[in-house]
């Protein structure tokens, strides 16, 4: 069964995750308050049906939307999704690899998709990325005209993740210079926790003191945002509570060294499964060698294609690398391509075998490549 038919078949209709047939508590989940007006608004992003009373909308346009996501996520689903998961789940338990309880994801704009996918049962995400937090708008509030308005700016955000698998730079800015509603990163992350079957909690604003500490206010749709934000969900039908935080930052060594609160937030994390892929090659460069090292230093496992870290630095890692390594596409300087890798692409100790998905810049050639990074 597709993971969309099994998110419908999981959605709840009150206001909690309880199981209101299971008799005595036998088999009945713990019972999670959900913010009703937060979860509609996700499952209007992510063309679920509402709970409770919902609001009203444009029914011929919204069944239509609906229809365009779900056929737009089963194919990824199908063909990139399913067989991600699978392939990177057989994989950690080959090498024996546990799981850390914090998955971090720098340069993510606001993919939240992938990183849930590959790391499903995580008590904790953390996303950071140069882009605004942006806002949700209050759907109840606002007119049909509005509400499909806002629809048709996601869906047009979404174009890239659904055929490319990554957030085109130009095209996210460019879309969150022109969207009348859906101005940064929030809608995304949002009909990401949604689409993967989960309802939520709460919203909050955050903000991070000199010490790092993060003070959390929370807000309801339409409210603004200083530059971070924690969602809590829970997944339908169970009582499995999770947050992701999304931080709007510069995470360049200048970035990092201006902001002392963000800097003492990242000496204070613990160790973290991560991800990097489509980063613009931005990780090669010195001036992003804090962010490097942080990830260098604090991986437990790290999977990345071939734009994140370069492969010299993995001096403590196992390496298993997947695919086929190229020289970077066009937009790219070739001076990136590294012979070390290709070196060790043609070495039996460290190549493992092809890709079953196709994931990165070289989406059109499928010429593609993805390293899993294992501790020693």
């Amino acid at each position: 069964m597709k993971l969309w038919n099994v998110f419908i078949a999981l959605a709840v209709v009150s206001c909690t995750t309880a199981d209101p047939n299971a008799e005595d508590g036998i088999g009945k989940a713990p019972e999670v308050q959900i913010d009703t007006v937060w979860t509609n608004a996700a499952r209007f992003l992510s063309g679920h049906d509402l709970i409770g009373e919902g609001f009203a909308y444009d029914t011929v346009f919204v069944d239509a939307y609906r229809n365009e996501m779900q056929q737009a996520f089963q194919k990824i689903d199908r063909l990139r999704l399913n067989p991600l998961s699978k392939w990177y789940q057989t994989e950690l338990d080959s090498a024996n690899v546990k799981l850390e309880p914090l998955s971090f994801y720098p340069f993510s704009g606001g993919d939240f998709l992938h990183l849930h996918t590959l790391y499903p049962n995580t008590n904790e995400y953390v996303m950071l990325a140069i882009e605004p937090v942006g806002a949700v708008p209050s759907f109840s509030k606002l007119g049909r005209n509005e509400q499909n308005v806002a629809l048709g700016e996601l869906n047009r955000m979404l174009r890239d993740i659904f055929s490319k698998s990554y957030f085109v730079t130009k095209n996210m800015k460019g879309d969150i210079e022109v969207n009348q509603q859906i101005k940064g990163m929030l809608p995304s992350i949002l009909w990401g926790v949604s689409v993967t079957g989960h309802d939520i909690v709460s919203v909050s604003n955050v903000s991070l003191d000199s010490n790092g500490n993060a003070s959390i206010k929370p807000v309801t749709t339409a409210d603004s945002y200083d530059n971070g934000v924690i969602i809590t969900f829970v997944r339908r039908g169970t009582g499995t509570v999770q947050k992701v935080t999304y931080l709007a930052c510069d995470i360049s060594n200048k970035g990092i060294e201006a902001n002392h609160a963000f800097r003492a937030y990242l000496d204070k994390l613990p160790k973290f499964n991560s991800f990097i892929k489509a980063a613009s090659y931005l990780p090669h460069y010195k001036s992003f060698s804090s962010i490097r090292e942080l990830v260098l230093n604090k991986s437990k496992v790290h999977l990345q294609d071939d734009t994140g870290i370069p492969y010299k630095f993995f001096t403590s890692f196992q390496p298993k690398l997947y695919g086929e390594y190229v020289y970077p596409v066009d937009d790219f300087d070739s001076s990136l391509f590294q012979v070390d890798l290709i070196e060790a692409y043609s070495s039996s100790s460290s190549f493992s075998g092809k890709l079953p998905f196709s994931m990165g810049y070289h989406w059109m050639t499928k010429l593609q490549n993805q390293m899993i990074f294992i501790r020693n």
